[in-house]
């Protein structure tokens, strides 16, 4: 698991980050607000997930997509959320996200909620030869669903 630093240190950033979506959403109305409202209450589920150490299954379970697969499937443009693509500031300097440069908003999210559907398919599959590390994949999750707010609010 990761040592108590990084874990204070993640769950407080998640609540800076998901305290901004907030004031972000004030001006927002209809299908923007309502996809934006959903990722800041996954960030929000990935905050406690890190402060009470819970059971990775059980928070995947806990995982809400409606109003992306909705917005979809309307058609929405997920771009129209915030134009350009992601650079250095959304990704503070991490390594691991910076893969995501020049990523568009509607890529990073279809990349993100792609994440959340796999990690459903992994919580319901039963033991196999390698176990599938879901605290790995969780903390990965949480910071490319920081990484697209702080995008978002750029």
């Amino acid at each position: 698991m990761t040592d108590p630093g990084t874990a204070i240190s993640a769950v407080s950033t998640t609540h800076q980050v998901s305290a901004s979506l907030f004031k972000w959403m004030a001006g927002s109305k209809g299908i923007k607000r309502t996809v934006v409202l959903e990722l800041k209450q996954n960030i929000d589920l990935l905050g406690l997930w890190k402060a009470t150490d819970a059971d990775p299954a059980e928070v995947i379970t806990q995982f809400s997509d409606e109003a992306f697969r909705a917005a979809t499937l309307q058609g929405f443009n997920l771009n129209s959320l915030k134009r350009g693509k992601i650079g250095k500031a959304s990704t503070k300097g991490v390594p691991q996200l910076e893969r995501y440069h020049g990523w568009t908003t509607e890529k990073a999210f279809d990349n993100v909620y792609g994440k959340v559907a796999t990690l459903r398919h992994a919580v319901a599959l039963k033991s196999g030869k390698r176990p599938i590390r879901l605290n790995v994949r969780l903390a990965n999750l949480q910071r490319q669903m920081i990484m697209l707010a702080i995008h978002l609010q750029r």
